[in-house]
């Protein structure tokens, strides 16, 4: 696995880290400036995630008016 490719797999899973590749894992083990890179990006992206859903306010019976609303019954 070529650094671009170990780049683009750690920057497509900071949101789910179980996701990433064993070479990819041990290449982030084996360069410092490289987990460095990928501990900022995660927690940017941690923040991001954070931040885009603090103020949606979901209905307590969405689910069911959802459920419904698209019953042929209704």
């Amino acid at each position: 696995m070529t650094l671009p490719q170990i780049l683009l797999e750690l920057d497509a899973t900071t949101l789910r880290p179980q996701d990433v590749s064993d070479e990819a894992l041990q290449a982030v083990r084996n360069d410092a400036a490289l987990a460095n890179w990928w501990n900022k990006r995660a927690a940017e992206d941690h923040l991001m995630a954070a931040a885009s859903f603090a103020n949606i306010v979901i209905p307590l019976n969405l689910n069911y008016r959802s459920l419904d609303e698209s019953s042929p019954l209704s």
